[in-house]
């Protein structure tokens, strides 16, 4: 077991505050060092990460599928009875050495239409973004009653159990974003575009939107630089436990 593995295991994730200065910094000013992309490189391009993630991802998220089926029904019934839309939320998302994907996710908010035409709000794509990614807080008026449901369990990411079936995702990895976003990696979108992105990872167990932007990037660097199958496997024993403290999840 490696050492990161070790010490999310045994401790409570912590930041160091001279690497990360994270509320006063851009990510794109944080220091790169090569030492660290060797390393992540010798792990992540390794065929053990290929074969060992994919293998493990294929089992457990069919299994998953499977055994949570008669729950997602459940929701996606409540979706459909309760507000007016889709079932499901999709966007495009940055994956692995770039690509896009489309993720999926039970729909958590109010359509755009609903909120224009009945609830006369005019919301500007930047201030979305703004919100999405710097701002994200409890009683967003944007979010349904059972959309406040599922964010709180994290059950609106369950059907990404799909993308990581069809090798969009994984189950442990840094956590998928847009565009707009990878942009403001800077030099260290290159540790992000490495990985394969995931449901849960060192993000999602350490205060999710909690989480300032630039800690989340220095999480990833750190995701990829340390990972071995062992830390996945803690990251997803931490998962649960996270999930239900509910620290973050708005």
């Amino acid at each position: 077991m490696t050492t990161a593995a070790q010490h999310l295991t045994s401790t409570p994730l912590a930041f160091d505050p001279e690497v990360c200065e994270a509320n006063h910094i851009l990510a794109s000013d944080s220091d790169l060092s090569i030492d660290q992309l060797q390393a992540a490189e010798d792990r992540i391009h390794s065929f053990h990460y290929s074969l060992s993630k994919r293998v493990y991802d294929i089992v457990c998220s069919s299994t998953l599928i499977i055994l949570l089926a008669p729950l997602c029904l459940a929701i996606a019934l409540c979706i459909l009875f309760t507000s007016p839309g889709p079932i499901l939320y999709t966007e495009k998302r940055i994956g692995r050495y770039g690509r896009a994907f489309t993720i999926l996710k039970f729909r958590s908010m109010y359509t755009k239409e609903h909120l224009r035409s009945k609830m006369k709000v005019q919301i500007e794509d930047e201030h979305l973004f703004h919100l999405r990614t710097f701002a994200k807080s409890h009683g967003d008026f944007r979010t349904t009653p059972i959309g406040a449901i599922l964010r709180k369990w994290s059950l609106d990411e369950l059907p990404q159990l799909f993308n990581v079936l069809r090798g969009d995702m994984s189950l442990v990895g840094p956590r998928p974003v847009v565009a707009r976003e990878r942009e403001m990696y800077g030099s260290l979108g290159v540790f992000y575009d490495m990985t394969i992105p995931g449901i849960s990872g060192l993000w999602q167990v350490s205060g999710r939107s909690d989480i300032t932007f630039n800690e989340r990037v220095i999480l990833d660097c750190t995701y990829a630089t340390n990972w071995s199958i062992f830390l996945d496997i803690a990251i997803l024993a931490k998962t649960l436990p996270a999930v239900l403290q509910k620290k973050g999840a708005y």
